[in-house]
């Protein structure tokens, strides 16, 4: 009676159970430190940061302290008084990063080199703003969250200076695979659908397009049912898409 449930996937599945189920059964939490699968059950942390737990909204939560003392037994550990803003964000870098590694076959240190995939990636974080802000959300750079309006906001910061921040977001997990490449090397299912899916699938009820998201689902898909395979080809077929 006194226990929770936490999420830490990828996604806004968070929010959909805390809905369904109340803040006293389920507590949202977001990974910030990036890793990638050596083999089954084995990880290697590729980028040091915290997880961060917390309530939606402002609400006091009395389970996201029992959160925060198991997981920092073995992590740094923020909290968050608005974790609806902080999964927000973290979903304005993974439905780019994430979905765009399972295309190239690249990790995020060699994908943000390359001002080509910088330029998709603001696209995207731009689709996911704009979704979000329909949907509510506010992007106030809560707590443990990406400040993506500096990414994604009109006018300022100029371009080129958005681009140098995602290159830092580069050099910070330069060694960090996707984990959706990884799903697909392992011949699993990946998170498109709670990634990329939700996306397009929010966008829809908002009667905002989002072509970019759009266009690396069903590039992503396709190699994930076996009709392509990351690497070059693929990615040139997605530009081709988007051209």
């Amino acid at each position: 009676e006194s226990g929770c449930f936490m999420t830490v996937q990828n996604g806004l599945v968070a929010l959909d159970l805390i809905e369904k189920y109340g803040e006293d059964r389920v507590v949202a939490g977001c990974v910030m430190w990036g890793a990638s699968v050596a083999g089954p059950g084995v990880y290697d942390v590729t980028a040091s940061g915290p997880f961060v737990v917390g309530g939606i909204d402002g609400r006091e939560n009395p389970r996201v302290e029992l959160c925060r003392k198991a997981l920092s037994a073995g992590f740094p550990v923020e909290t968050s008084a608005d974790m609806r803003d902080v999964l927000w964000a973290k979903l304005s870098v993974t439905a780019s990063l994430t979905s765009l590694g399972a295309v190239t076959a690249l990790n995020f240190g060699e994908m943000l080199r390359r001002r080509d995939i910088r330029e998709l990636i603001l696209r995207v974080g731009r689709e996911v703003v704009e979704v979000g802000r329909a949907s509510g959300v506010r992007f106030l750079h809560s707590e443990g969250a990406l400040d993506v309006n500096l990414l994604t906001g009109d006018g300022f910061p100029p371009r080129w200076i958005r681009h140098l921040l995602v290159r830092a977001i580069g050099l910070r997990h330069r060694r960090t695979d996707s984990s959706m490449l990884a799903s697909i090397r392992a011949g699993q299912p990946t998170e498109l659908a709670f990634v990329n899916g939700i996306v397009i699938e929010m966008g829809k009820m908002h009667g905002i397009d989002t072509p970019v998201n759009a266009a690396i689902a069903r590039v992503v898909g396709e190699i994930e049912g076996g009709d392509r395979a990351p690497g070059r080809e693929s990615y040139g077929y997605l530009t081709a898409i988007l051209d």
